[in-house]
């Protein structure tokens, strides 16, 4: 089964589009769980993320492990757990690592992220062309998919991604189109989507977005980052089974707002995991089917 459809049909199974991301950042971390240090306090990761992957199991279609996270352990074996454990519970598992090389290089990162660590996707940079997507087609042939970084919601991306081609057309439009005609070309039509930052996604002239419609999407930045689920383009695809949106410290950064906080001091595990379940709910109801 090609990648494309194993989403629609998570998607339609859980009847929303939320993808959770666990990353374990110290800034970010619940102190419900014990102050985070790198690299000493792997045990205290290993709990929160049983803890949430067990209650988002059975209400969203997918999850999204940030590798950089848990790379600063200094150990892989804590995100293999993790993502073994987010399969059994039958979650779609994104890598996210933005990898990005060719040939031999793209083909351990493969080996990496399908064979070793067993993830279901993995997201990748596109600045060394096709190669990163032709070297993984082994995997994506079998099920497996990619997502490539196009348009990333950063401030300073703006620069690069809106770089003007000799045609007059900034650089992000030529990689979508060449990236969909590469893939045309060698039979790979989904089994591979675009990371799509979601407050860009007024910037996409019309004859781009209309083959948004039928291109897996990876759309970050909704809530955090600034974007709004109100935003006609998003929800004109909000309820379309080809579409992904990742939330992470949105829903799992519960009573961060203020660090101080009366609800911070008294915060438990129990607590915070009732209270990570409302948002989970609120928010898979929002992007509900």
């Amino acid at each position: 089964m090609i990648f494309a459809k194993k989403i629609s049909l998570a998607i339609r199974e859980k009847r929303n589009s939320i993808c959770l991301g666990i990353d374990p950042h110290p800034t970010f971390w619940p102190q419900a769980f014990g102050p985070l240090l790198y690299p000493s306090h792997e045990k205290r990761v290993s709990d929160w993320g049983h803890s949430i992957i067990e209650i988002a199991a059975g209400k969203v279609p997918a999850v999204k492990f940030q590798s950089a996270f848990f790379e600063a352990f200094g150990g892989s074996q804590l995100l293999k757990t993790l993502i073994k454990y987010a399969k059994k519970n039958d979650l779609l598992v994104i890598l996210d690592g933005k990898r990005g090389d060719i040939a031999s290089t793209m083909t351990a990162y493969g080996e990496a992220a399908f064979a070793y660590y067993c993830a279901d996707a993995l997201t990748i940079a596109p600045y060394m062309g096709f190669d990163v997507l032709r070297a993984l087609k082994p995997w994506l042939t079998q099920g497996f998919g990619a997502y490539v970084l196009w348009l990333t919601s950063n401030i300073s991306a703006k620069k690069i991604q809106d770089a003007p081609m000799q045609s007059g057309e900034p650089l992000s439009n030529h990689i979508f189109e060449s990236f969909l005609d590469s893939s045309d070309k060698e039979q790979m039509h989904g089994t591979w989507g675009f990371v799509l930052g979601a407050n860009k996604i007024n910037d996409i002239p019309n004859k781009i977005w209309d083959k948004c419609k039928t291109t897996p999407l990876l759309l970050p930045g909704i809530g955090a980052q600034g974007a709004d689920s109100n935003n006609p383009r998003i929800k004109e695809i909000a309820h379309q089974d080809h579409v992904l949106f990742p939330m992470s410290r949105s829903l799992t950064g519960v009573g961060l707002k203020d660090r101080d906080s009366d609800w911070n001091r008294s915060a438990n595990i129990e607590l915070y995991k009732k209270t990570f379940l409302s948002n989970l709910d609120s928010m898979t109801r929002m992007f509900q089917f």
